[in-house]
């Protein structure tokens, strides 16, 4: 899991017009903490973290959840996402990585993506905003994380052509949603209501945090 340490102003910067910058930092915490604790239950994880200043805050956390921890180093999303799937397929089999902002995302889709690198080189979960919220790999293909439009609504697309072009076909999850918006903490909200009211309450932090801010669905 890539993650940042959620300092106000610093972190979830387009969530900021909507929840002010210390309520984007809390909302990015939860989110953290929700992922890392369902993580930790079920998978061997690392946490890449930013090398400089965050190491207090992940420490804390790594031992409460039982993670390693790593830097991200430097360079893009891309490079630090390329030295993280290096990193770790060099004592792993499988590797799958995700971001720190989709608190909703069920572990059985996790499950699923290492189960499809049993059959495939790499595995994609693309998200509803154009981009992917997960990418596996079993063995490494470097060039889906060069001269990509990080942030933009064609990462998907493109890294399909890419593989295409590599003569690799990806095994493809189901669709899900990250929260990078004030519109996406609506949907949030109003999926985590819905799951209230079946009977299915995740991401409790997360829950907590969107009610002290305010926020209904």
């Amino acid at each position: 899991m890539l993650a940042r340490e959620p300092v106000a102003g610093a972190v979830k910067t387009r969530l900021i017009p909507a929840l002010g910058g210390a309520g984007a930092a809390t909302l990015y915490r939860a989110f953290t903490e929700d992922l890392a604790a369902e993580l930790g239950a079920r998978f061997p994880t690392t946490v890449a973290c930013e090398p400089t200043g965050a190491r207090p805050y992940f420490r804390r956390l790594g031992a409460r959840y039982g993670l390693d921890l790593a830097d991200q180093g430097e360079g893009d999303l891309g490079a630090r996402m390329r030295r993280a799937a290096e990193d770790a397929l060099a004592g792993a089999r499988r590797v799958v990585i995700l971001g720190s902002d989709a608190p909703t995302l069920p572990m059985d889709t996790v499950r699923a993506a290492f189960s499809a690198l049993r059959g495939h080189r790499i595995v994609l979960g693309p998200s509803l905003d154009g981009g992917y919220y997960l990418l596996g790999l079993r063995l490494p293909v470097p060039d889906v994380f060069t001269r990509m439009p990080w942030g933009s609504a064609r990462v998907f697309a493109r890294t399909l052509t890419r593989l295409r072009r590599l003569g690799v076909a990806p095994a493809l999850l189901s669709p899900w949603y990250d929260v990078d918006t004030g519109d996406d903490v609506q949907l949030l909200a109003r999926h985590l209501r819905v799951l209230a009211s079946c009977g299915q309450r995740p991401c409790p932090r997360t829950t907590r945090a969107l009610a002290r801010l305010g926020v209904r669905a």
